[in-house]
């Protein structure tokens, strides 16, 4: 472990640390969560900020992030936030015909 200890404390409880590895063994969880949840158990063991940045292959300014919003909001700070603006005009879902 290099660097100092995270000034991050995470305190897992039982059902927590349940829910995150249960996503952690689902198919169709994305990679961007996955990153969150590594994140998330690696500052529970008080590892850097620099080494986890450097395992998760994220800035540390976003490391730190994920860490405080985990810390305020637990698992629903994990999950992405809707983004501001007008929402988008193509729908997916949509054949583009008519």
């Amino acid at each position: 472990m290099r660097g100092p200890k995270s000034p991050i404390k995470i305190n897992l409880t039982d059902n927590e640390r349940a829910e995150l590895e249960a996503f952690l063994q689902r198919n169709d969880t994305p990679l961007r969560f996955i990153k969150r949840i590594k994140i998330i158990f690696m500052l529970e063991e008080g590892q850097s900020i620099q080494h986890i940045s450097d395992t998760v292959r994220l800035q540390r300014r976003i490391v730190r992030e994920w860490g405080k919003r985990f810390a305020e909001k637990r698992i629903d700070g994990l999950f992405d936030t809707p983004r501001p603006g007008r929402p988008r005009k193509n729908n997916p879902d949509s054949s583009g015909k008519s």
